[in-house]
């Protein structure tokens, strides 16, 4: 739901979930952002197969 104020857009009103679902984005999309430029700049990251290795460490140690 959109408000304005003398006719120019002011609010919009959303449920929560479709809030939560665009704040989700918003963080996915930064995050997409910076290894785009880590990657631009030469910076290498891990595998799929590293970073799981790494997760089940974690899991493990706690």
């Amino acid at each position: 739901m959109y408000l304005t104020t003398n006719g120019e857009g002011d609010l919009v009103v959303m449920s929560i979930d479709h809030y939560e679902r665009l704040k989700a984005q918003v963080e996915l999309f930064e995050k997409l952002g910076v290894a785009q430029a880590q990657s631009a700049t030469g910076k290498k990251g891990i595998t799929h197969k590293q970073m799981m290795a790494k997760l089940r460490r974690r899991i493990h140690a706690h």
